[in-house]
């Protein structure tokens, strides 16, 4: 299995198809927003933005878009809306993989970034299961910590709904 980042645009049969795969965990933001109007976010976002198109042996299975800030008088890189969905065999199980935390690992050192952050809501399957991937501490950051949202990304702050409490900066491990 190969994992591969490029920064790129995708076309919209694709993002559609990303969309729709991601159901299982953007379905609560779903409800919330309305489908339709969270899709056209997404959408937008992701050709406003930076973006990375996420391949496993050159299959399309995820778009995360991006910025760079600072946080702490370090380089981070914030996520808006990543968009995972599945592999060509139907199964997301590539986002558990080592080969994935390998890419994402030499994607950040590329970027030269000391940390990620990501904003949702803490319910959300989407939270839970970074919560369950990162938090334990076995890729390649050494923590994923609570912050409030506007020390996180104050620019931002207002567009996020008031319920959405569990703000996280996970920041990378040290390499030697």
């Amino acid at each position: 299995m190969v994992i591969s980042f490029r920064e790129d645009k995708i076309d919209y049969p694709t993002f559609e198809r990303l969309y729709s795969e991601a159901w299982d965990y953007i379905s609560a933001e779903r409800q919330r927003a309305g489908s339709e109007k969270l899709k056209q976010s997404l959408w937008e976002s992701h050709n406003s933005k930076r973006s990375f198109i996420i391949e496993k042996d050159g299959y399309v299975v995820g778009i995360e878009c991006f910025e760079i800030v600072e946080f702490q008088g370090q380089k981070v890189l914030h996520y808006h809306y990543p968009t995972f969905g599945a592999d060509s065999d139907g199964s997301k199980s590539w986002y558990y993989s080592e080969e994935y935390d390998k890419a994402h690992r030499k994607r950040d050192e590329n970027l030269n970034v000391s940390g990620v952050i990501i904003i949702g809501n803490p319910n959300s399957p989407a939270v839970t299961a970074l919560k369950k991937k990162h938090a334990a501490g076995g890729d390649h950051f050494e923590s994923m910590v609570e912050y409030p949202i506007e020390e996180l990304s104050p620019t931002y702050a207002k567009s996020y709904p008031s319920y959405f409490k569990g703000y996280f900066l996970r920041k990378k491990r040290r390499t030697t």
